[in-house]
């Protein structure tokens, strides 16, 4: 509890997550971190951790809150996706690429059960897309070409669609990479 109490009265975001680390290591040893953090608290841990490049401690703490949701009686489903998004990302940057494709497929097979009632309609396709654009971009690096650029082609497409700058930007990086690495092979 001390540890908690550091974290939530600190000014400072990376001593906050420190003490919020140190808190759920200490609590889940007598598996009570769900008394004290809710599941957007352990979202949240495991998403600093992958802003400061630390992508182990986000798998680490994105895999606490994980296994907690699916054991809660009380579920928020975005934040699941959220934090799938999150886990992807991060084992994305550490190249373990069987592991990012598992989650960007659960959100893409997932998104419209798990989003129908928390996100506004427009976003689930987004959603879908996105994760489909990142399968496709590993599937180019597993010279996967005709099912990557398929992946990419849509998530391109709904980005535009929906005129969101940052899935534009990256379904257009994502794209243009596939499409210079399949040139040179």
């Amino acid at each position: 509890e001390v540890f908690k109490l550091k974290a939530d009265v600190s000014e400072d975001e990376n001593t906050a997550l420190y003490y919020n680390a140190l808190a759920l290591d200490c609590l889940s040893e007598f598996g009570t971190e769900d008394i004290f953090f809710s599941q957007e608290e352990l979202s949240n841990v495991s998403r600093k951790f992958y802003n400061i490049g630390d992508y182990n401690n986000a798998i680490k703490y994105g895999d606490l809150f994980v296994n907690k949701w699916y054991k809660s009686d009380s579920r928020d489903s975005l934040i699941l996706i959220l934090q799938k998004d999150i886990l992807g990302a991060s084992y994305r940057e550490l190249n373990q690429y069987d592991s990012c494709a598992q989650c960007y497929q659960f959100i893409a097979e997932n998104a419209e059960q798990f989003l129908k009632n928390r996100e506004p309609e427009l976003r689930i396709p987004m959603w879908q897309a996105l994760s489909k654009g990142r399968i496709g971009a590993i599937q180019a690096k597993w010279k996967m070409w005709d099912e990557a650029l398929s992946n990419l082609q849509e998530y391109k497409d709904v980005s535009l669609h929906f005129k969101d700058t940052a899935n534009i930007i990256t379904a257009l990086t994502d794209l243009g990479e596939s499409l210079d690495r399949k040139s040179v092979v």
